[in-house]
């Protein structure tokens, strides 16, 4: 049996976080990394591991803002070559809040991503907010792991903990609502369908809800390929409502 064939209440989470030097991976790098697993049947998070990483090149002012992690730092931590082996496991499934931002960052991690944004998105529609600590806060989940003291947001320890609370509690949902999603694959395919979106942020209507977008501007944006896979299906699934 493979990973995707088994039950995901059975298998292995890592949630996996990293700080960075900017957000483009074609010349940004990283200088954090952190992870910690969590097996569903035990709702507990394990195996917390963190490492600064030396990104060969100055950490930019807005970046050191963001994350706290200076030059000085990481002068003499490791590549981030040195230590992927401790964060590789061909038996978990690799999580990350906004998995296409860390996967980008992390190629030579290899093996299924689930993205618990999106996962959010489809089990929490209503969710005023989609970030990371703004879903913990929403739900109301208060507890974080006593090894998380003396960190803060945008730690990639701290972020990490804070994504794998998150994802016990959308599992814990996803037992609830969705119980014909029952094998890894099938957890990987739930996350993956298009999103139906609330609001549209551009354009002269931003900020608007799509359900009160006029008829013609839903079948202008219709017209555009230019919009993204989300963007397409609640266009397409409003129009057909409306026909």
């Amino acid at each position: 049996m493979t990973l995707l064939d088994l039950r995901w209440d059975q298998a292995r989470f890592r949630i996996v976080d990293v700080e960075t030097t900017g957000f483009d991976p074609a010349r940004d790098r990283v200088v954090e990394i952190a992870a910690v697993d969590l097996c569903p049947a035990e709702g507990v998070l394990e195996r917390p591991t963190s490492h600064l990483v030396n990104p060969g090149r100055r950490i930019p002012a807005g970046a050191r803002a963001v994350h706290g992690i200076s030059d000085a730092m990481v002068a003499n931590a490791p590549p981030l070559e040195q230590v992927l082996d401790q964060y590789r496991d061909d038996r978990v499934v690799l999580v990350a809040h906004n998995a296409t931002f860390d996967a980008g960052f992390l190629p030579a991690l290899s093996g299924p991503w689930l993205c618990t944004l999106r996962l959010a998105q489809h089990l929490f529609p209503q969710a005023p907010s989609y970030g990371n600590q703004a879903l913990r806060e929403w739900r109301g989940i208060d507890a974080l792991p006593p090894w998380t003291q003396g960190l803060a947001a945008h730690r990639a320890l701290y972020d990490a903990a804070v994504t794998g609370l998150v994802l016990d509690d959308l599992l814990g949902e996803l037992r609830r609502s969705a119980p014909e999603v029952v094998t890894v694959a099938d957890l990987l395919a739930f996350a993956r369908r298009p999103v139906l979106l609330k609001t549209i942020r551009f354009g002269k209507h931003r900020g608007q809800r799509f359900e009160d977008l006029p008829r013609s501007y839903l079948r202008w944006l219709a017209e555009t390929d230019a919009w993204g896979e989300d963007l397409a299906h609640t266009v397409r699934t409003l129009l057909e409502r409306r026909s």
